[in-house]
């Protein structure tokens, strides 16, 4: 996983490669995101940020998680 320091470019990065994402690198993702916390307002209204949302809620859906990683990705969006 590329180390950003933007989350515009964590978003695009994770955009382009959720289709081969496993629970870590969902976790990871929103992980990263959540250390964006003081602007979290922009990161949400992006369609980008919804359309991972939307990606995740799918995977979640379908069984593809561990208890371990839908923590994680909660602690991080509620960090947010």
């Amino acid at each position: 996983f590329e180390r950003r320091k933007d989350w515009r470019g964590l978003l695009e990065y994770a955009e382009r490669m959720k289709e081969g994402f496993n629970d870590v690198n969902w976790a990871t993702t929103f992980s990263k995101l959540g250390r964006f916390r003081w602007e979290s307002e922009a990161i949400t209204r992006d369609p980008r940020f919804r359309s991972l949302v939307a990606g995740l809620e799918e995977r979640i859906l379908e069984g593809d998680f561990g208890t371990r990683a839908v923590v994680n990705v909660v602690h991080a969006l509620g960090v947010m």
